[in-house]
């Protein structure tokens, strides 16, 4: 199988190859039955935990083998957006909220809090890590702002450290960023969603803010999750707030496929997220309802 072709087309190969339903009962620290949510749930680095965003503001780490709770932090004082774990070091995630900050935290200390902080002056919606894990980009509103954060090595910080401001992109998007993410394996390539219907992608190693633009696309609907898949990472799935499903070649800004009718298909109330495995160009879909049961639909290039 070669990489993601421009020309590709996609298809839902299977309408369901696994499903699940909510589980009676409470988990044995409790969390099930504690009143709270997920938001998000992100893999360390390495593989030996889970960390979920949840609606209390808190961030919980947990094990990877038996999923129990190693340590819960109160993070913000409002409504975490964002989390993401570092791919270049297995203790550091960086976290973003309605409070206007951007925390750093060592996954080994959580209660000696952050190890850095950024004080924005809006709600902020989005952060990642890139450039071998040496920049942070965070966005409000419309504006994505640079942060230098090499200080973090990996060696326990005991105070919070005030990363260097590297400057920001206000002219890529007219609406609310709603994610950023930095390419897997090009980590000086970084895309941009927003409530505009757009995605855009830059590379931030170029300081022209205008010739650092790699593309544009225009996705007709306000955009709620995406991310890269394909062999070489070089398609770009997003999901709408309109429950719909696009395939993106991110490069050149062809669309490969478009869903606007996955939730009747599969009987489900809402899309949940994308995920792929490493080289391959098979992408599955995860889709819920409000009953707490769950899907997991295949989608296939149709031709190679």
């Amino acid at each position: 199988r070669g990489p993601v072709r421009s020309s590709m087309e996609f298809h839902l190969q299977k309408r369901a190859i696994n499903s699940f339903a909510q589980r009676e009962g409470v988990h044995e620290d409790g969390l099930a039955d504690s009143g709270e949510y997920v938001f998000e749930v992100e893999q360390t680095a390495d593989g030996s935990g889970y960390l979920s965003s949840m609606s209390d503001n808190t961030i919980t780490l947990a094990g990877s083998e038996d999923l129990r709770t190693i340590a819960k932090v109160k993070a913000h004082t409002a409504t975490i957006n964002r989390i993401e774990c570092s791919k270049n070091s297995p203790h550091l995630l960086v976290s973003a909220a309605d409070d206007q900050w951007v925390y750093g935290w060592d996954t080994r200390s959580f209660n000696n809090g952050p190890v850095f902080g950024i004080k924005h002056s809006q709600e902020v919606s989005a952060v990642s890590l890139g450039l071998n894990g040496s920049l942070l980009a965070s966005a409000y509103e419309s504006t994505v702002s640079f942060h230098d954060v090499r200080f973090f090595d990996g060696s326990q910080h005991t105070s919070m450290n005030r990363p260097k401001a590297l400057g920001a992109h206000n002219d890529a998007h007219s609406d609310t960023i709603t994610q950023l993410k930095f390419h897997p394996t090009q980590s000086n390539i970084l895309a941009s969603a927003s409530e505009d219907n757009l995605i855009c992608t830059f590379d931030v190693s170029v300081a022209d803010v205008e010739e650092s633009v790699v593309s544009t696309f225009n996705t007709e609907s306000p955009v709620a999750r995406f991310g890269y898949f394909g062999e070489d990472y070089s398609a770009i799935y997003a999901l709408s707030t309109n429950e719909t499903l696009s395939f993106w070649h991110h490069s050149s800004a062809q669309r490969l496929a478009e869903f606007s009718s996955l939730r009747e298909q599969l009987s489900m109330d809402y899309l949940v997220d994308c995920f792929s495995a490493p080289g391959s160009n098979d992408i599955y879909l995860l889709a819920g309802d409000h009953s707490g049961k769950g899907v997991v639909a295949q989608m296939l290039p149709t031709s190679y």
